[in-house]
């Protein structure tokens, strides 16, 4: 035997540390038996993914079916309505020196590429657009999409400053800040 695999073998895995008020059982674990919906937002938890309650993967009308009456189905929150209701957010944006002519048109294009993201994945989804005198700020449920819109802001509107951070494990935070140059 080769010593790359005796220590390959000998290497233990590390256990993965579970967030704060994360059951082991939830999103990402062992998924519980049958179809949950979201008593929020109606999204429905199948095949260990949430779907929309008119997924093409679900079918049409999924809720009136009678299979859906014979399945076994409960109400369990969403991992977004869950962040959202205890205050929580994976993105940041800070969009500050906002041009007064652009102030619209940003907050349009904030608001659609929300709307399509929320469209492909029903847990991408804008928790707060807080709004100031000549700036906004922007909290997600998932890290990804705050960087996402701040990089089609910085594509779309050309005289602006990008800068992105990363929090280290296990918070998973992106704060994305944005300054429009004068």
């Amino acid at each position: 035997m080769s010593k790359f695999y005796e220590s390959s073998k000998s290497t233990r895995s590390k256990k993965v540390l579970l967030r704060k008020g994360e059951q082991k059982n939830d999103q990402y674990w062992k998924s519980s038996e049958g179809v949950a919906v979201c008593p929020i937002c109606k999204n429905v938890l199948f095949k260990k993914e949430w779907h929309h309650s008119d997924s093409k993967v679900l079918g049409k009308d999924f809720f009136s079916k009678k299979e859906f009456e014979k399945k076994e189905h409960h109400f369990k929150q969403c991992p977004a309505c869950k962040m959202i209701k205890e205050g929580l957010y994976e993105g940041e944006i800070s969009i500050k020196d906002v041009p007064v002519n652009h102030k619209d048109e940003v907050l349009k294009t904030i608001k659609a590429f929300a709307e399509r993201g929320k469209k492909r994945d029903p847990q991408s989804r804008i928790i707060r657009i807080r709004k100031d005198r000549n700036s906004f700020n922007i909290t997600t449920t998932e890290n990804q999409m705050a960087v996402r819109i701040a990089k089609y802001l910085h594509k779309t509107f050309k005289k602006s400053q990008l800068s992105i951070s990363h929090s280290k494990e296990p918070y998973e935070v992106s704060r994305v800040e944005l300054v429009f140059m004068k």
